[in-house]
């Protein structure tokens, strides 16, 4: 069976520029949204084999086989302001009824702010007949890190008072996480003077989170045992030796380190030429790995050898190139190794000629032994009888 390997990361949160690998895997990871320096914007990874990081776009290696759950946690927080307090610090306020200047101003402000955020207005309780106003738990969310901040006196109104009173306005920009920030409103009236002097404090809180997974996964490399050889790492010329592997799922043979063997795709090679053999070997995930090498040397075989019958039970070889064996009825001879060989009993003869273990024989061919003083017409046969002839005597002396 093959196995079909995912697609690269789609989750909603981040991506990832390679989500399989063999052996190793090398990640790129990318927040979907990205931050663009804003240091609102926060992220936690935890990346499945118990490392962390809190980077934008951090890089991790996988160095190990196995399944990887990648979590990211994206943060995007907001500044909120949790507190304020304002003192009124002149008399900008003065005017309204119950504020009736006799001598000086009469009673206190009927304090309250409003806080314009990038276009956005919050405002806050008004805190009737006060010097010293306080506002708390107030959560009120800023679009950005900077603000300007109003103060006023609530008045009545017309016909029975006067209107509202501004006390000033500043603007505040917050760094970092936010924190305590001190703050004067100039006087509208008279230059030089504070309208109100007070401190705020503002906070981080999150605003929107989103969290989402993906799998890594490491797959392992081939489990390989070295190349077996059936029989010896050496061979007669003309044979082959057989060499196989396995722990995969398919297979490709190289001979002498670059030379790909077309069509050797099977787990066993027979190997006929002198040389180093190796296999890279594939599993079913698609991860490759090369086997040892297996080196292949060829013995020369012998020529073949060939012998005569001298008669008198006798073969002969001229044969000198390689030790030589006579056999009799496909059995060797014990001691038969010389060139000449007497035989005592009729059966076929051949002859080996032996380089090492390789092995050349000659045509087997029927003796018929005769022993020794026993007539053969095959022998008599090929002798030649030659006439004598007698010298002549003459008749005169006869």
């Amino acid at each position: 069976h093959l196995k079909i390997i995912p697609n690269p990361s789609g989750n909603s949160v981040f991506s990832m520029d390679n989500s399989q690998g063999c052996d190793s895997v090398n990640v790129n990871f990318t927040p979907n949204l990205p931050s663009n320096g804003n240091p609102l914007i926060t992220y936690n990874w935890s990346f499945g084999n118990g490392d962390t990081s809190t980077a934008e776009s951090p890089v991790k290696t996988y160095l190990t086989p196995g399944d990887f759950t990648v979590k990211c946690t994206t943060s995007v927080y907001e500044y909120v302001i949790t507190s304020v307090s304002g003192s009124a610090s002149n008399d900008d306020w003065c005017g309204d009824v119950e504020e009736a200047y006799f001598f000086g101003c009469q009673g206190a402000p009927d304090l309250f702010f409003q806080v314009n955020s990038n276009g956005g207005i919050t405002g806050s309780d008004t805190i009737d007949n006060t010097m010293n106003g306080s506002w708390t738990g107030l959560n009120f969310p800023l679009e950005g890190d900077q603000f300007i901040i109003y103060f006023f006196d609530e008045d009545n109104g017309p016909p029975f008072g006067s209107p509202t009173d501004s006390l000033g306005y500043t603007t505040i920009t917050v760094s970092g996480s936010g924190g305590n920030y001190s703050f004067s409103t100039p006087s509208l009236f008279v230059s030089g003077e504070t309208a109100i002097t007070g401190n705020l404090v503002v906070s981080l809180q999150v605003k929107d989170t989103y969290i989402d997974s993906d799998l890594i996964h490491v797959y392992a490399p081939p489990a390989l045992n070295p190349v077996s050889l059936s029989g010896n790492d050496s061979i007669c010329d003309g044979d082959s030796a057989l060499l196989s592997v396995n722990g995969g799922y398919s297979y490709q043979w190289w001979y002498n380190d670059t030379v790909l063997l077309i069509g050797k795709n099977d787990s066993t090679l027979f190997a006929s030429q002198a040389g180093n053999y190796w296999v890279m070997v594939t599993n079913i995930f698609g991860c490759s790995d090369s086997s040892n090498s297996q080196n292949i040397s060829i013995v020369p075989s012998p020529s073949k050898p060939g012998f005569i019958s001298l008669g008198n039970n006798t073969l002969k070889t001229f044969y000198n190139e390689f030790p030589i064996q006579w056999y009799f009825n496909g059995t060797p001879i014990s001691g038969a190794t010389a060139q000449t060989y007497i035989f005592d009993s009729t059966g076929y003869y051949s002859l080996a000629a032996i380089n090492g273990f390789c092995i050349t024989f000659s045509d087997s061919a029927l003796q018929n032994y005769v022993p020794i003083g026993t007539e053969d017409p095959a022998r008599i046969n090929s002798f030649k009888i030659f006439p004598i002839f007698a010298l002549a005597t003459p008749a005169s002396l006869a």
